[in-house]
């Protein structure tokens, strides 16, 4: 039997200005809540998914960034950072390790008999082309998983999995380039291909979203102050990932979901679509 392992999930806090249906200006307050709640439930890590401002000038994303540490401090629990495309308008990686207190590039950890993959990839933005994932963020991940033997949860900002944005507030028309990397297949050939991972969690798009590819379950998670689907209160989303048995993924606040289901027989593949 599997060791049964608890992760909160937090993403999207866009701490900042209020921007089109982004309410940053209870993102610090709805933070510390998160921060409070989880600090009394057992629970193994903390994983922020990214986007941790929304991006105004050096000086102001510094300030807000200065805020959104102080908070993560207070937490209790072992925590883990993902970059996200906000969050390096004008800070660097350095700048949110420096104010962080951890690592914002590449890392895994081995936990209870889990694999957790932390997939910092590339969230530059190409002129006219979009985001797309650099070689040696796919050489990285590649090299991560085939080097464990270990059931793998990979952590990103952005999703992998191609999932329809029909009706999404922002990505089904006007920033229809921006939902994903343009080349993320290349990085589910390499998840499915290592026969290692049994689920894929991001952020990014703004709503709650499962998308099964090759039997894998991704999951996109909602933002800690969007209000698109929970109008015109931020949702205050969060959620309990729990491996074990099963993959169960609950999302907590006002735009509620729960997931449950085995755990994937990595050896076993889908029938290649037809010709």
């Amino acid at each position: 039997m599997q060791k049964s392992l608890r992760i909160a999930i937090i993403t999207d806090i866009h701490y900042g200005p209020d921007r089109y249906s982004k309410k940053g200006d209870v993102a610090l307050d709805l933070l510390e809540n998160f921060i409070r709640q989880v600090n009394a439930m057992d629970v193994g890590l903390v994983v922020d998914l990214g986007d941790r401002i929304s991006n105004a000038d050096l000086l102001t994303d510094r300030e807000h960034l200065a805020r959104v540490g102080a908070a993560f401090k207070s937490l209790t629990k072992d925590r883990r950072h993902i970059i996200g495309n906000h969050d390096v308008v004008h800070l660097s990686i350095a700048d949110h390790e420096a104010i962080l207190g951890r690592s914002l590039h590449h890392h895994s950890l081995d936990m209870d008999g889990w694999h957790l993959v932390f997939w910092n990839a590339s969230c530059k933005l190409h002129e006219g082309q979009g985001f797309r994932l650099e070689q040696e963020d796919l050489d990285w991940l590649a090299t991560d998983l085939a080097a464990t033997d270990l059931p793998s949860v990979v952590f990103s900002h952005m999703p992998v999995d191609t999932g329809s944005m029909v009706g999404n507030y922002y990505f089904e028309r006007r920033y229809t380039h921006g939902e994903q990397h343009r080349n993320a297949h290349l990085a589910r050939r390499l998840i499915e291909g290592s026969e290692k991972v049994i689920a894929v969690v991001s952020g990014h798009v703004h709503w709650n979203q499962l998308h099964f590819m090759d039997g894998i379950p991704h999951f996109s998670l909602q933002s800690l102050s969007e209000t698109f689907t929970t109008h015109p209160h931020a949702a205050g989303s969060w959620a309990l990932l729990t491996l074990g048995d099963t993959v169960e993924l609950e999302v907590f606040g006002r735009d509620p979901v729960m997931y449950r289901m085995p755990v994937k027989n990595t050896s076993h593949h889908w029938l290649a679509p037809m010709e």
